[in-house]
């Protein structure tokens, strides 16, 4: 998990540099205003112990409803069609439930109950994302590498409030898209980019999956 952290913070360090100097040697990108919705994939986790001649297996999935991403990009228009962008937002989650199924095992024999509960809490991110992207006609596709500041706190399980906890980390992400940019002209020299993003965050912790989302954003920019 530290090793693919700081290869991803060695990416962006070596590529922020290029990105500033495409910035001097070009006209001035406009900032955009970036707004989305984000459609998380469940996560799926696993957990055993033995005791006592007796071993429990636990495996669960939490769900998630449908969330809001908001923030800022630079992005960096070529005459061809291709370009860079640094995207800073922050986005939030909520639970929705955990369902799964817990087995316990004594020598020859087992058995299973399986079951869902409603859950309160959610997922916070602060992201910053480089990606590069190519197209043409307006179209394009691309994708990108960054990191996000995850806070992500359970408050109750099943309307119980005594199960709950908070933690905080810092995660790689990785990105894929493709969309279509409109650019502005005569009196309405606002840009539009809409695009479908696949955003995948790295737990990093043992037993617990990794979070992906498919999400639908919008670029407006900001004439000055």
């Amino acid at each position: 998990m530290k090793r693919l952290f700081m290869l991803t913070l060695t990416a962006m360090a070596m590529l922020l540099p290029n990105y500033a100097a495409a910035e001097t040697s070009k006209s001035n990108p406009q900032p955009e205003l970036v707004i989305g919705s984000i459609m998380p994939s469940s996560v799926g986790a696993s957990a055993s112990a033995s005791a006592y001649g007796f071993t429990v297996n636990a495996a669960y999935d939490y769900e998630f409803k449908n969330g809001l991403f908001a923030g800022i990009a630079y992005p960096d228009y070529t005459a061809d069609g291709s370009a860079t962008e640094l995207l800073i937002g922050y986005g939030s989650l909520s639970y929705d439930k955990i369902k799964g199924t817990v087995t316990v095992t004594d020598g020859s024999s087992s058995a299973s109950v399986s079951g869902s509960a409603s859950m309160k809490g959610d997922v916070k991110a602060l992201a910053a994302i480089y990606s590069w992207k190519t197209g043409h006609d307006g179209f394009y596709a691309g994708g990108g590498l960054g990191a996000a500041l995850v806070s992500d706190e359970v408050k109750s399980v099943g309307g119980n409030a005594s199960i709950s906890g908070k933690e905080t980390g810092v995660v790689p992400v990785g990105t894929l898209q493709a969309g279509y940019r409109l650019p502005g002209s005569g009196d309405t020299p606002m840009n539009i980019d809409v695009s479908y993003r696949y955003l995948y965050f790295l737990s990093g912790q043992k037993g617990l999956g990794d979070l992906s989302a498919s999400s639908v954003f919008v670029n407006l920019s900001i004439p000055f």
